[in-house]
């Protein structure tokens, strides 16, 4: 993948960015989701993965002598995650920050211009305007946002704010679609039961179906993610079914945005 220039950006280039995915998703003949981030850095011979969880999330470095970068990346958490962050730290890497982006001297506003423009790339890479729309189904309703989640392979988070930045469905609507505490039937913890079936939840909100194998993490009639997932996409974990709050982060989970008040 060809670089941008080496030069820090003082604002964000969104144009530019997508343009690049773009040119990408047409040579590499990628036409249909899911996008596998890692497969794609996999392709590309003068970057090497590591795998740590001794870091929260990941980071690139580069070693410019012999024009070679490394993604040092935490693989412990949910799949949807992994691969938006595979995504993003490539992204550091065409558009070529990965020259500058550990100098302790960047200003903040340099630093959150090119995070962002690796999180505009992640998104046009992952969920590509064409395809998503492709694939989008009215109305919107909570299936269709957890079969979304399964089909590009990106965490809801993810997904909710694509849908947004489309204009395809507004967050607070989408929300509102999660709002669906009267069917969220939470399991009791159980000793005796697998830990994976003590965190999931008893019925799908999607769907109602109630039928799971022993390792289900999604609805098999509808694609509706089982768990009481937080909703910051930097933490994105799983919590406790009875839960308001991340106990990681103390953000909202999924449960939390359909309590009252």
């Amino acid at each position: 993948m060809e670089k941008m220039v080496e030069t820090i950006p003082n604002h964000i280039r969104i144009k530019q960015v997508k343009k690049k995915v773009q040119d990408y998703l047409e040579i590499k003949q990628i036409e249909s989701p899911p996008i596998d981030a890692k497969e794609i850095i996999q392709q590309v011979k003068n970057i090497k993965i590591q795998e740590s969880n001794e870091i929260e999330d990941a980071f690139v470095v580069y070693n410019k002598k012999k024009d070679e970068y490394g993604i040092v990346i935490n693989t412990e958490h949910v799949k949807g995650r992994i691969n938006w962050t595979y995504a993003h730290e490539l992204g550091h890497i065409a558009l070529n920050h990965a020259a500058y982006i550990n100098d302790t001297e960047l200003t903040d506003s340099q630093r959150k211009i090119i995070e962002r423009e690796a999180d505009v790339f992640a998104r046009e890479l992952l969920m590509p305007e064409l395809m998503v729309k492709e694939k989008i189904v009215h109305p919107i309703t909570p299936r269709q946002i957890g079969r979304l989640t399964a089909e590009f392979n990106v965490s809801w988070t993810a997904i909710i704010n694509r849908l947004d930045e489309l204009e395809i469905k507004s967050k607070d609507e989408i929300y509102e679609l999660l709002d669906t505490k009267n069917k969220l039937k939470i399991s009791e913890p159980d000793k005796t039961n697998n830990q994976h079936e003590i965190l999931r939840l008893e019925q799908c909100p999607g769907c109602t179906n109630s039928d799971f194998s022993l390792y289900a993490t999604y609805c098999k009639k509808c694609g509706y993610y089982l768990y009481n997932k937080c909703t910051d996409n930097t933490c994105n974990k799983d919590n406790v079914p009875d839960a308001y709050f991340c106990e990681y982060c103390g953000e909202n989970t999924i449960l939390g945005m359909t309590r009252d008040g």
